[in-house]
């Protein structure tokens, strides 16, 4: 899987926050650690970020890391993960499994000492929900095994007739939010667009659902009122 450009503001923003403030890219360089099952840097992305000193590594998130390693980093990203899993049993799957819980407990000790740390889930079905919250847990957050959807704001790129046999529910494919707290990464920023589409028997799709247990947490972008939690059947 590679990081496309569309997403590159967006990521770009929430790194710069998690290493604790947004920060004029000229002033010093910013060192990510990109953590995934399996995923590649578009080389567009890394070429127009090296040009704002942001500067990123991949690994596997289940390759042996340490709190040496990791203190070199200003943000570590975990993007698109479907959390820990030993499904398989051979022995590299069962080393895998526990060199990732061991690199996990590494980066709640990094995120204590004031290191920066980007997440995004990955769809997937009540395990996966499961697995996830599990994950976030230390972090005083968690994943629903939902989707979010507002028929209210909804939006489509097609017209209506445009596909054949396509069911009016079926023409909403986004919905958008003016619920944006104000905040460093909001700036500029009036509405924001969201996938609502449910293609799969997947519970936890296009835009899952997180919650924010700790008081701690800032959700700089929430759903209207009429938002809903929505799942498959």
């Amino acid at each position: 899987m590679t990081i496309p450009m569309k997403i590159a503001g967006a990521l770009a923003a929430g790194m710069l926050v998690a290493a604790g403030t947004v920060m004029n890219a000229e002033e010093k360089p910013v060192d990510v650690l990109v953590l995934s099952a399996g995923m590649k840097i578009d080389p567009q992305f890394s070429e127009q970020f090296a040009k704002e000193h942001v500067n990123f590594v991949v690994r596997k998130i289940s390759d042996p890391l340490s709190a040496e390693m990791l203190r070199k980093f200003h943000v570590v990203v975990i993007a698109d993960w479907e959390g820990p899993s030993s499904w398989f049993f051979p022995k590299n799957f069962v080393e895998g499994y526990l060199t990732t819980i061991r690199n996990l407990e590494l980066l709640q000790e990094y995120v204590r000492a004031g290191g920066g740390f980007f997440f995004t889930p990955i769809y997937g079905t009540q395990v996966t929900a499961e697995s996830l919250s599990k994950f976030l847990e230390p972090y005083g957050a968690g994943v629903r095994s939902a989707q979010i959807r507002d028929d209210a704001h909804a939006y489509s790129s097609l017209k209506k007739g445009e596909v054949k046999d396509l069911s009016p529910d079926d023409y909403f494919e986004y919905a958008w939010t003016t619920a944006i707290t104000p905040h460093p990464a909001t700036q500029g920023v009036e509405r924001l667009f969201y996938p609502t589409s449910e293609l799969r028997w997947d519970d936890l799709y296009s835009t899952p659902i997180v919650t924010l247990v700790d008081p701690a947490w800032t959700a700089l972008v929430k759903g209207m009122d009429t938002s809903r939690p929505s799942k498959g059947v």
